[in-house]
């Protein structure tokens, strides 16, 4: 069985499970998931479509595919 560490950011934990509603760009949970080293406990939803995020944010294409390497 894999145990992993606890490590927290500020008010966040990677033993919480984290929803982030209104996410533009996705920075602020791609900023949760490096810090924890996964992504897994965090569900983040946007206001737009996927192939809306590159035109509507810079990075906003390249963060959704970050995160989902990390799970």
């Amino acid at each position: 069985m894999d145990v992993q560490e606890s490590k927290r950011l500020c008010r966040y934990s990677n033993e919480q499970k984290i929803l982030v509603v209104g996410e533009g760009e996705f920075s602020f949970s791609l900023s949760l998931a490096k810090a924890f080293g996964s992504a897994t406990n965090i569900t983040a939803l946007s206001l737009d479509i996927r192939e809306e995020l590159g035109r509507n944010y810079n990075n906003g294409k390249v963060n959704v595919e970050e995160l989902e390497r990390l799970g």
